[in-house]
């Protein structure tokens, strides 16, 4: 590159990815030819060149904590890559792959150092380059963060959930066994002194008994609803709700619209399931309601549910001031259940009159 040709070619912004490339094709820079599918260089390997897209896409790609080439760059026509390894290190630090047939100019590092002395602007545009992938990174990492707290939140939700889980075994399970203990003892103290009482004694008993085994089942089922595989989620919605009117008390009318199982995948329909559990289980502990209206819909690709009680209710306001910690935990959880598939979640309250809890969840993966 001479410094004639410098002081000759005026360069534009707007046009500088093709005045660059006249360039390259002047000085006769070696141009090649990538098939789609086909590695340009490898993370690790030694830089000796920077390359230039003239058409095609290239995929620039870092392998992650479990051997996965995830993709975290495209680069198109007229973008410039592998420069980076040039300016600081010898070594590449990612993989670069063609996404499609790709034509591009070799550029060998004495002539990326030629470049840069001779035509000024060479060194805007390459900051610009390079302060848009620091903008993008930042956007990544920041995205990334979000995920990662998301996934904190999570966590500390599944932690509250088993205690939870637990405090139901102790409360419903347990309570029931110590009491089968004991009636026990009372059969075989009549069956001593007093048989004619026995049979009385026993059909007590026996009612205790298939009460604890429907809370041992409803625990089961809020664990392990591998049913809904089998039997779909408004049956097992069905029977779930049936069982916690029974033990809780609480009047529930139950609306679900035929859907079709095969259509909503078992994620999805899981997800629904915990959702529900969690908010039954919250206005069972806080909101000295009597009844409780579920509605589940499919409108389009999407599920709505819609839950509502007459119980207490809360202050929003108050909420957002960090009143109600313990009360809001499982709202939280489910908040960040439903976030992470996509979904939004809506709470109106107000003391004294109920809650109305509004959820959608897609029934397709967002793109991430």
């Amino acid at each position: 590159m001479t410094e004639a040709r410098r002081t000759e070619v005026t360069l534009q912004e707007e046009s500088f990815p093709q005045t660059l490339a006249e360039m390259l094709r002047q000085a006769q820079v070696k141009e090649i030819t990538v098939l789609a599918g086909k590695s340009i260089f490898m993370d690790g390997s030694t830089a000796t060149e920077a390359y230039f897209v003239l058409s095609g896409t290239v995929n620039i790609q870092k392998r992650n904590e479990r051997g996965e080439n995830r993709v975290i760059a495209v680069v198109g026509p007229g973008e410039l890559f592998g420069e980076m390894a040039l300016l600081d290190e010898p070594h590449r630090v990612a993989t670069a792959q063609a996404a499609s047939d790709c034509r591009l100019f070799v550029i060998s590092s004495s002539q990326v150092a030629k470049l840069l002395t001779n035509v000024p602007q060479m060194g805007l545009w390459m900051l610009r380059v390079l302060s848009k992938r620091l903008r993008g990174a930042v956007g990544h990492i920041a995205r990334m963060e979000k995920v990662q707290e998301l996934n904190t939140r999570i966590i500390m939700g599944q932690e509250a959930e088993r205690k939870r889980v637990a405090r139901e075994i102790q409360e419903g399970p347990a309570q029931l066994f110590s009491d089968y203990i004991m009636r026990v003892d009372i059969c075989e103290h009549l069956l001593k002194k007093s048989p004619d009482k026995l049979a009385g004694e026993l059909a007590a008993l026996k009612a205790t008994l298939t009460k604890g085994l429907s809370r041992i089942q409803n625990v089961i089922a809020v664990i392990t609803p591998e049913a809904l595989q089998q039997e779909g989620l408004q049956t097992i919605l069905g029977r779930f709700v049936g069982r916690i009117q029974e033990d809780y008390g609480l009047k529930i009318r139950f609306s679900c619209a035929s859907i079709e199982t095969d259509s909503i995948d078992f994620e999805r329909q899981n997800m629904v399931f915990c959702l529900v559990q969690s908010a039954l289980s919250n206005i069972h502990a806080y909101a000295q309601a009597r009844t409780v209206e579920i509605e589940i819909q499919k409108e389009g690709d999407r599920l709505t549910l819609r839950i509502a009680d007459d119980g207490n209710g809360f202050d929003i306001d108050k909420v957002r001031q960090g009143f109600y910690r313990s009360e809001m935990e499982n709202f939280e959880a489910m908040r960040d259940r439903v976030m992470l598939v996509g979904g939004t979640m809506r709470i109106q309250s107000h003391p004294g009159e109920g809650t109305l809890l509004e959820l959608e969840v897609p029934l397709t993966r967002p793109d991430r």
